[in-house]
């Protein structure tokens, strides 16, 4: 629903199914949900392929970031250059986690 590829294509099929109108609060994840799983469906095996990689890609990531924070060896304000987008996402979370309690 959020990949810049897919994005509009999705919206335009949601404002299709909806109206245009606004789900109530309680019910739009599942229906986005639905949607997604819906459009999904329609899409050729070349395009599901490229998907299921991206999401390889991207899980793999967020887990090495992961397993990097969890060693104690992650962060340092010196080497902040060097994180990948997927650390920064990661300790970024992590940090609010820890200051919102």
């Amino acid at each position: 629903m959020s990949h810049p590829d897919y994005k509009a294509i999705f919206q335009a099929y949601y404002d299709e199914k909806t109206g245009g109108e606004t789900p109530p609060k309680a019910q739009r994840m599942a229906l986005q949900c639905q949607l997604a799983e819906e459009l999904y469906s329609t899409q050729t095996d070349e395009v599901k392929s490229r998907i299921a990689l991206e999401n390889a890609e991207s899980y793999s990531e967020r887990f090495a970031a992961f397993k990097k924070l969890l060693s104690g060896q992650g962060f340092s304000l010196e080497a902040v250059d060097q994180l990948t987008d997927a650390e920064k996402a990661l300790y970024v979370l992590s940090f609010y986690g820890l200051i919102s309690h």
